[in-house]
C-alpha cells in the first residue's frame, strides 16, 4: 500500500515537473520573441532617425534660401510664385519628417500652448484617405470653443493616431455598420477625447492587459504590443489619463483626459531690453556644413547683425580666441568641437560667452548630447530653420544675458 502511494506520489512529481518545464519554455519563447519585436521597433527607430538627419540638411538650405529669396521684394512676381510653390512643398516635408521623429521617438518632447481640436483634426487628416478606402465612417462631436492647453502636439498627434489605426483594423473585417466616433467635452479642469468604434470589441479578460509592453491581439508579425503602452506612457507624461471600455461585439471605447494648464503669461520687454533687441550683435557662427554655413552667413546680416563663420574646429578655435564675439551658433555635432566639447572649451578660454551660445541641431541627438542640453540649459534651434528662428534664438540670449 506504502509502495502504491510513494508510486503515484512521484508520478505526481514527474507529470508537475514536466508541466513546470514546458510553462517555463513557453515564458522563455514568449520573452525571447518579445525582445526581437522590440529590437526590431528599435532599429526601425534609428533608421528613421538617420534618415531624418539627412533630410533636415538639404531642406535647411531649400526652406531657408527661399526665405531669403522671398523677403526680396525686387523678385518678380512669376518668380516670387515659383518660390512659394517650392518653400511650401518644402515645408510639407518638414511635417511628414517631424511625424516620422514622433514614430521613431527620437524627438524632443516639446510642450507647447495647443488647441487640442487642432491636432484630433490634423490626425485624421493623414487617416480620412485610408478610412474610406475601407467603408468607415467617421462622426465628430466636437465641443465649441474647446480651450488650448500646454502638451507636445507632436506626441498627442501619435496617441491618437495610434487609437485610430486600431480601430481601423478592427472594423476592416468586421461585418455590418462601422462607424468611428470622435466626441470632445470639457469642464473646468479636464479636457476629454474619446474614441469609440462598433468593432468586434475587445474581450474582458484582455482589457487589463491592454495598455502592457508588448501585449497584442494581432496576428504574429502584424503588431509589436508596443502602440498602447507608448500611448498609455505619453498620456502619463501630460499628468492625464487614458482607458478603455469595451464588449464584445459592441466595439471599443478609448478616452484620454488632459488636465487644463494656462498659457505662461509672457513679460512685456523693458525699454533696456528693446534697445537691446535693435543693437547689432558680432555673431560667429560653427557649422561643417557648407550650405547651412552660407544660409546663416545671409540670415544674420538680415536681421542687422555682424556674421562671421568657420567650417572647423582648428579655425573656430583660432577665431574664438583672437576675435570679440556676442553670440556663439554652432552645430551641435560639428567634428571635434561638438556641444559639450564647445562648452568645455569655452569654460577655459572665454566663460562669458557660455550664456551666449545657440545650437543647431538635426533634431535627432543622443542620450548624452539630450542630458548635456538639458543640465546646460543652452537653447538650441531645430533644422530645418527659418529667418524667425534664428531671430528668436538671438532675442533669447541677448535678453537671458542682459
Amino acid at each position: 500500500k506504502d509502495v502504491f502511494r510513494t508510486a503515484i506520489r512521484k508520478g505526481v512529481e514527474r507529470r508537475s515537473k514536466v508541466i513546470a518545464s514546458n510553462k517555463a519554455q513557453e515564458h522563455l519563447a514568449l520573452v525571447k520573441a518579445q525582445l526581437i519585436e522590440s529590437e526590431k521597433f528599435s532599429a526601425i527607430g534609428e533608421l528613421i532617425a538617420g534618415v531624418v538627419h539627412e533630410l533636415n540638411n538639404p531642406l535647411t538650405a531649400v526652406i531657408g534660401f527661399s526665405d531669403l529669396l522671398l523677403i526680396n521684394e525686387g523678385s518678380p512676381e512669376q518668380t516670387r510664385k515659383y518660390l512659394e510653390n517650392i518653400q511650401r512643398s518644402a515645408l510639407l516635408c518638414q511635417r511628414i519628417i517631424q511625424k516620422l521623429l514622433v514614430f521613431s521617438r527620437k524627438q524632443e518632447p516639446q510642450r507647447e500652448y495647443v488647441p487640442i481640436g487642432h491636432i484630433i483634426e490634423s490626425t485624421f487628416e493623414l487617416k480620412q484617405h485610408g478610412l474610406n478606402l475601407d467603408g468607415i465612417q467617421v462622426a465628430k462631436q466636437l465641443a465649441d470653443n474647446m480651450p488650448s492647453t500646454i502638451a507636445d502636439p507632436y506626441q498627442l498627434q501619435q496617441v491618437f493616431l495610434n487609437i485610430i489605426n486600431n480601430a481601423h483594423q478592427a472594423m476592416k473585417q468586421h461585418t455590418g455598420t462601422r462607424m468611428l466616433t470622435v466626441k470632445s467635452e470639457f469642464d473646468e479642469n479636464v479636457i476629454r477625447i474619446s474614441f469609440c468604434d462598433t468593432g468586434p470589441g475587445i474581450p474582458k479578460e484582455n482589457l487589463q492587459k491592454i495598455f502592457e509592453p508588448f501585449f497584442t491581439t494581432k496576428e504574429k508579425g502584424k503588431g509589436t504590443g508596443l502602440g498602447l503602452s507608448v500611448c498609455y506612457e505619453i498620456i502619463q507624461e501630460h499628468n492625464g489619463n487614458i482607458y478603455v471600455a469595451s464588449e464584445p461585439e459592441r466595439g471599443a471605447c478609448f478616452v484620454i483626459e488632459l488636465p487644463i494648464l494656462a498659457k505662461p503669461l509672457l513679460s512685456t520687454p523693458s525699454s533696456r531690453e528693446r534697445a537691446q533687441e535693435l543693437a547689432a550683435q558680432h555673431i560667429l557662427v560653427l557649422d561643417e556644413e557648407e550650405a547651412e554655413r552660407d544660409l546663416l552667413k545671409n540670415m544674420i546680416p538680415v536681421l542687422g547683425h555682424h556674421v562671421d563663420v568657420a567650417a572647423d574646429a582648428t579655425t573656430a578655435q583660432q577665431k574664438l580666441r583672437e576675435g570679440n564675439y556676442d553670440i556663439i551658433v554652432s552645430s551641435l555635432n560639428m567634428p571635434e568641437l561638438n556641444g559639450p566639447q564647445l562648452y568645455q572649451y569655452l569654460s577655459r578660454v572665454k566663460p562669458e560667452l557660455l550664456p551666449r551660445i545657440i545650437f543647431i541641431t538635426g533634431g535627432v541627438v543622443s542620450d548624452e548630447i539630450s542630458l548635456f542640453l538639458k543640465r546646460s540649459s543652452i537653447p538650441y534651434i531645430n533644422k530645418p530653420f527659418r529667418i524667425p528662428d534664428i531671430q528668436k534664438g538671438i532675442q533669447k540670449v541677448v535678453e537671458a544675458s542682459s
